[in-house]
């Protein structure tokens, strides 16, 4: 039996034969490829997206928890815990902690992918249940920031 195909005229008026089997082949193949794409360009922006809120996004609304202020105003508070708590000036509210603490989540999504193990996604819903409550109790600007990576980690990536 021949398979099915699609003649058609082109400029120089000569009749070609396209194996319509081909065709969708090479569309499905496109289609895969756009669909590994979509998916680095999400793990990509959700990278950049947690570098930018945790190290150069700066703002002059401060929230915080009623047990941050007195906290930060400890002596023996360590500075690399230590964030700003209303002071109204135009500057980034995550401690130094947060700010490495985002290039390793960053790199966590990035490599993840290439981990292939049986437990990765328990392992995963650990580290962001850890981000949430850590980042609750320690600088609830932080918490706000990352309700966005919370909801696409936790909720809408269920494998």
């Amino acid at each position: 039996m021949q398979s099915p195909s699609l003649t058609f005229n082109t400029k120089y008026d000569t009749t070609e034969n396209i194996n319509i089997a081909n065709k969708n082949c090479i569309s499905f193949i496109f289609f895969i490829i756009y669909i590994m794409l979509l998916y680095i360009m999400k793990t990509v922006i959700e990278a950049f997206y947690i570098i930018f809120m945790w190290n150069y996004f700066k703002t002059t609304y401060s929230f915080h928890n009623i047990w941050e202020a007195p906290l930060m105003d400890l002596k023996k508070m360590p500075t690399f815990f230590k964030h700003t708590v209303n002071t109204g000036k135009y500057e980034s509210k995550i401690c130094p902690l947060g700010n490495w603490s985002a290039f390793f989540l960053a790199a966590w999504v990035i490599f993840r992918d290439k981990i292939n193990t049986k437990n990765i996604n328990r392992f995963n819903k650990f580290i962001f249940f850890s981000v949430m409550i850590l980042s609750f109790f320690m600088n609830l600007n932080a918490f706000i920031y990352f309700i966005p990576v919370f909801y696409y980690e936790l909720y809408f990536l269920k494998k």
